[in-house]
């Protein structure tokens, strides 16, 4: 799935859409100047308090570009698990300084191409991005 030039589009998805989205492979989301967040989490859900699992088994890219106003994927208490994702490109979205609120599980992913070059990540999504939000890189 590929959005792009999606002027006056906040979000991609509500919580309550993604099973439907079990066969998604590659998601690309580009040139989107209003895009907050990817995945909304719908405000009854936030007022429950639980934390929620998001399972996307076959995603396998991830590109994030030019997303001037993205603070991050979901800003909800969201885990993720993405087992077979491999390729993400994070580029061109200054202010995200935060994945998701919850855990990120990405098994196969080894390298993020990023703004500022490619990089390996040793840790989870969330503290890679803390961190290079913290040495003043901008995603």
């Amino acid at each position: 799935m590929s959005i792009y030039k999606c002027k006056s589009l906040e979000h991609v998805f509500t919580s309550s859409m993604v099973g439907s989205l079990q066969q998604l492979q590659h998601l690309h989301v580009h040139d989107c100047p209003k895009m907050e967040v990817i995945l909304k989490v719908e405000e009854e859900e936030e007022c429950e308090g639980e934390v929620k699992k998001i399972v996307l088994p076959r995603l396998e890219s991830l590109k994030l570009k030019e997303l001037n106003s993205l603070k991050g994927f979901c800003l909800g208490k969201v885990d993720f698990s993405w087992p077979s994702l491999h390729t993400l490109e994070i580029i061109g979205c200054s202010k995200l300084t935060i994945f998701s609120k919850g855990l990120v599980t990405t098994q196969n992913l080894n390298i993020i191409d990023t703004t500022f070059g490619r990089c390996y990540i040793q840790e989870d999504l969330n503290s890679f991005i803390k961190t290079k939000h913290h040495e003043g890189f901008q995603l």
